[in-house]
């Protein structure tokens, strides 16, 4: 067991696939875990903090919807703005001042990385304005980790990867329909993105910032979706069919992932791809 660094963190989004597998990592470290539903409410989550008295705050809930429709605007709201604001509002009432949360890369479109590709990474980046009031204000230490394209093992989420290779003995969606596949994407396996927060919640612990910061959890380079789904058949021999081109790319579909910020200090991915690759598909 590694050194004991954390003692209660408090995460949201526990039962999701990036936060559970957090919140098993912090506990084999033998940190006490406080876990935060979304429909808690504000005072119930000042409640679980003024018992506990977490250190940290990690913030992993969120809703993900790539194109939403407008019955899904107040689900967007709700989940990934609303309850943030409760959250910090509870952290605030308890004495709870340190967070770390998770982003996304698609907070960052286009070349300046100055728009959300969507209203999903939109309502991301109106959290952190609430963020940036309880930092100044209430002198909150936070940190925000931009998260690429994970992936992993045993993923629930319905990513492509795992829809095309994922289960064991059940490789293969025939007849896939994508997009030309042309679109550069960036890797990033699970476990690497969980020592990513490990990290950053290690940094908020050793007093390193003073307010607010970003940084982004993004592999050294960024392949192709094509090449990246021919380099698994390369490894694995599983050609599940794919109609490439048998539809069109989103409107405003990320053909070059945002190069920009700052990766995390002393963090790298450890898996690479081909790695990955095997571990997503049960050791092949």
């Amino acid at each position: 067991m590694e050194p004991r660094v954390f003692k209660c963190v408090a995460i949201t989004g526990s039962t999701g696939y990036i936060g559970g597998r957090f919140a098993r990592k912090i506990e084999s470290l033998g940190a006490r875990v406080v876990r935060v539903g979304r429909v808690s409410s504000q005072e119930e989550i000042v409640q679980m903090f003024e018992v506990d008295r977490p250190d940290i705050v990690f913030h992993f809930a969120s809703l993900f919807i790539a194109d939403h429709s407008p019955d899904q605007v107040t689900p967007l709201v709700e989940s990934n703005i609303l309850f943030g604001a409760r959250l910090l509002e509870a952290m605030k009432i308890s004495g709870v001042a340190n967070l770390v949360y998770a982003g996304s890369s698609w907070q960052r479109f286009g070349d300046s990385g100055e728009w959300p590709v969507n209203l999903y990474a939109a309502t991301k980046n109106a959290f952190t304005e609430l963020v940036r009031y309880y930092v100044d204000a209430h002198s909150f230490k936070a940190l925000q980790l931009l998260i690429y394209d994970s992936y992993g093992p045993d993923d629930p989420r319905g990513k492509l990867l795992t829809t095309l290779f994922g289960g064991k003995g059940q490789h293969g969606n025939a007849g896939t329909k994508l997009s030309p596949g042309l679109q550069r994407v960036c890797f990033v396996h699970v476990d690497d993105v969980v020592r990513g927060f490990e990290i950053a919640g290690k940094r908020i612990q050793s007093g390193m910032i003073s307010k607010i910061e970003e940084f982004v959890l993004r592999p050294k380079s960024a392949v192709t979706l094509r090449e990246s789904i021919q380099e698994i058949e390369n490894l694995t021999g599983v050609r599940p069919v794919i109609e490439w081109g048998a539809r069109p790319y989103r409107k405003r579909e990320v053909m070059e992932p945002w190069d920009g910020g700052v990766v995390l200090p002393e963090w790298e991915p450890k898996k690479s791809f081909q790695e990955g690759a095997k571990d997503l598909l049960g050791g092949y």
